[in-house]
């Protein structure tokens, strides 16, 4: 059984918009997208949060809403914990990128050894001292790494040689110190272009083998041609096919659980955000959801 959550946040970016991505995705037929794995699904709902934000880093932790934050990893990690079986699966959804430090808890929690793959143009590994703005996005991939933000967690944190960051390109410098500091396995959309997704791919595969995988996918790291519905515009970021070549490549390990976050559907234009995050998220899940599907879908709905 797939699981979904829907964690509608924007503490960690200070943003308005992304708090609507988890009803907007879910409208564009997710459930129905998800079936089309075969497998069964189960909407948990949206975890209860006050989006109310400051501005101003807070004290103690040199974080700005981070008491709120803080509360949203441990109610995403228990709800995760508690309804999430040995057999199933889960989607989470939102959402500013800070949310994944929850799901990727949870799914640690279960997996020992837990293989993460960071698909963003960000690299969203700075700390309090490094980050240039103190917002929580630009942190999730440090802390469950065992930095940043860990030490305010009672958590397992996830083995750096088993995360992988695809797409990378707009990374501070400190990010990059951070990166080769740690041995951390990056591929920047140079790399993309260079080598190309299918080379790419062979280089994970060899990496992850039949680890449990989570995917963690902020929108903003595809091209902003076709995902215009995010925060921070993506010039020249992972395309249409080198998204869908990878997410049916991975949809062949053992994926276990998925993030999708950023989506902001006050930024989108004819629905194209939407409707692609749908159709990744059934690509990553086995399943098919094409402009295709969702016509025939479409038909039988017209035709009762």
């Amino acid at each position: 059984m797939i699981k979904v959550l829907g964690i509608p946040t924007i503490l960690g970016c200070n943003k308005k918009g992304c708090e609507l991505a988890p009803k907007y995705i879910r409208d564009a037929d997710l459930i129905s997208a998800l079936k089309s794995s075969g497998e069964l699904v189960e909407d948990m709902g949206d975890i209860s949060i006050n989006n109310t934000f400051q501005n101003e880093k807070e004290a103690n932790s040199g974080v700005v809403n981070f008491t709120e934050i803080k509360n949203i990893v441990d109610k995403t990690f228990l709800t995760l914990t508690s309804e999430v079986k040995n057999s199933d699966k889960f989607l989470c959804i939102g959402g500013d990128h800070s949310m994944a430090m929850g799901s990727i808890f949870a799914a640690r929690e279960k997996y020992e050894d837990l293989a993460v793959i960071w698909i963003d143009a960000h690299a969203d590994s700075n700390s309090p001292i490094s980050s240039p703005t103190g917002n929580a996005h630009g942190m999730p991939l440090s802390t469950v790494m065992g930095d940043s933000l860990f030490r305010f967690f009672d958590y397992k944190a996830v083995k750096k040689s088993n995360v992988i960051l695809f797409g990378i390109k707009d990374v501070d410098q400190a990010e990059w110190d951070y990166i080769h500091a740690n041995g951390i396995t990056y591929y920047t959309i140079d790399d993309i272009v260079e080598k190309g997704v299918g080379k790419i791919w062979q280089e994970i595969e060899n990496k992850v083998g039949h680890l449990p995988i989570h995917v963690s996918m902020d929108i903003d790291g595809l091209d902003n041609s076709i995902a215009p519905g995010t925060g921070i515009i993506n010039n020249g970021g992972i395309n249409y096919r080198e998204i869908k070549y990878l997410a049916r490549k991975i949809s062949q390990k053992n994926l276990v659980s998925m993030d999708l976050t950023e989506v902001n559907p006050l930024n989108d234009i004819d629905n194209k955000t939407q409707f692609l995050s749908v159709e990744l998220i059934s690509d990553f899940f086995r399943g098919k959801w094409t402009e295709y599907e969702r016509y025939l879908e479409q038909s039988k709905v017209q035709s009762v």
